[in-house]
């Protein structure tokens, strides 16, 4: 056993944020790496899983036929360092981009107006972070969604949230 992981099996499934990098905001990937900022991945392993997965940051699971696919991820891992939770760094590129807090600490849009994320995912835990344990650091978020594939896919296809 490794030191803090589950015995078993690797995880075959893959929980993620993916965006609809075609619509604003999300159309700019500084906006998108101030999301990923915001993010605290050992905290969703800690209270969504109870520390039964591994945290990962390939868009594969950590299993052992996708290996081969993510070593050569690995530089580019180093160099990015795309898991570092980092609400400074967040804050930063907000701020630059004209963003700002309202009185409640919540980021409002360069507009002034709300920035909701929805999230919207299948009945598993990722959700549940973002709603009972609030680790939205500063997001409005709506409860997560849940909901099949074929209509997840048909939500995703007509928003320009977060999917």
């Amino acid at each position: 056993d490794v030191k803090g992981q589950a015995p078993g099996s690797p995880n075959g499934c893959v929980y993620r944020l993916t965006f609809n990098n075609q619509k604003p905001p999300y159309d700019d990937p500084e906006i998108r790496w101030a999301i990923n900022y915001a993010i605290n991945r050992d905290q969703i392993v800690q209270l969504a899983y109870e520390n039964s997965v591994v945290k990962n940051v390939a868009p594969f699971s950590d299993g052992d036929a996708v290996q081969q696919y993510i070593k050569p991820l690995k530089d580019l891992f180093d160099k990015y360092k795309p898991d570092t939770f980092d609400p400074k760094k967040t804050a930063e590129i907000l701020t630059k981009k004209g963003y700002k807090k309202d009185s409640a600490g919540v980021w409002l849009k360069a507009d002034g107006s709300k920035w909701t994320i929805n999230i919207i995912s299948v009945p598993r835990p990722p959700g549940l972070c973002f709603k009972e344990a609030n680790c939205s650091h500063g997001f409005v978020r709506k409860d997560p969604e849940r909901s099949e594939f074929s209509t997840r896919k048909n939500k995703f296809a007509n928003t320009h949230g977060l999917s």
